[in-house]
């Protein structure tokens, strides 16, 4: 990691993220919960890589070039950052969101309350110009170019 420039960083209640110019998400700290997102529920002093899977199969959109010629041409490029008490947010130019972590209150946005060890595409916001992400303690909030804010997780005190 010491030739790795850092370009973003997102540091959460126990775990940092941190993304080099080479477009490669580091993790390091708790990840008790998956907040690391490297794939394990293990903590770690060193900074490790997240890796990010290949979230659209050509078989789910094949009457769609569209989203063919979207996602699969071409990788990914990282944009934003955002790190909660325990869970983790990550958005990329071609619509995707990523979200790994704490899950109990629903705040990674994937219909369920299971933790995450691993950066899962949130299905609902595929194609979403994401401008901006905000990640609480047990909440997530992202903010589209059109000025829509979408919110998950735990809404007890509103």
């Amino acid at each position: 990691m010491a030739s790795k420039r850092i370009v973003k960083v997102a540091c959460g209640g126990f775990h940092t993220l941190a993304l080099t110019s080479e477009n490669e998400l580091f993790a390091f700290g708790s990840s008790s919960y998956g907040e690391c997102g490297y794939g394990e529920f293990l903590d770690t002093n060193k900074p490790k890589l997240v890796k990010f899977p290949n979230d659209v199969q050509e078989d789910e959109y094949q009457n769609d070039e569209f989203v063919l010629d979207m996602y699969l041409k071409e990788s990914p490029v990282i944009t934003l950052l955002a790190a909660g008490g325990r869970h983790s947010m990550v958005a990329t130019n071609k619509g995707r969101l990523y979200t790994f972590g704490y899950g109990t209150h629903g705040q990674l946005g994937l219909k369920n309350t299971s933790n995450q060890s691993k950066p899962q595409l949130v299905k609902d916001m595929v194609g979403k110009n994401i401008v901006q992400l905000a990640a609480g303690q047990h909440h997530s909030l992202v903010l589209t170019d059109k000025g829509d804010l979408y919110t998950c997780g735990y809404g007890g005190h509103g």
